[in-house]
């Protein structure tokens, strides 16, 4: 079984890969059907704040514990590492503006739903 840390360097190396409840097709990341995260063409990479909002944290929404507490940390770091490394840009879009933040306002949506199965 692919972990979850591996999920999220296969998606901002643009691979497939998928754990019991996450997978990436290369270009969008899910928490089981939830996007939590997309990396543009232009490669800037924007992750969903889907942790549980709180005083330091007031962009977030609450999922489920497993998305918050293991999927999260994961995507956020490899897309981090990703940024170090190659130059790209990480925005951490809160849960109400994700879509509209990602995909430009559907600029080129159809292109993150591709190969989006499991």
């Amino acid at each position: 079984m692919t972990t979850n840390q591996a999920v999220a360097e296969a998606w901002v190396a643009g691979r497939y890969a998928q754990s019991q409840s996450m997978h990436t097709n290369g270009r969008s990341i899910w928490s089981y059907d939830l996007m939590i995260g997309h990396i543009g063409p232009d490669h800037r990479i924007f992750v969903r704040n889907a942790r549980a909002p709180g005083r330091y944290n007031p962009g977030g929404r609450f999922y489920s514990m497993t998305t918050s507490s293991k999927h999260m940390p994961p995507v956020i770091y490899a897309a981090y590492r990703a940024a170090d490394k190659f130059g790209h840009t990480v925005t951490i879009v809160p849960d109400a503006d994700f879509d509209r933040e990602a995909f430009h306002v559907g600029r080129w949506a159809d292109q993150a739903v591709e190969g989006e199965g499991k």
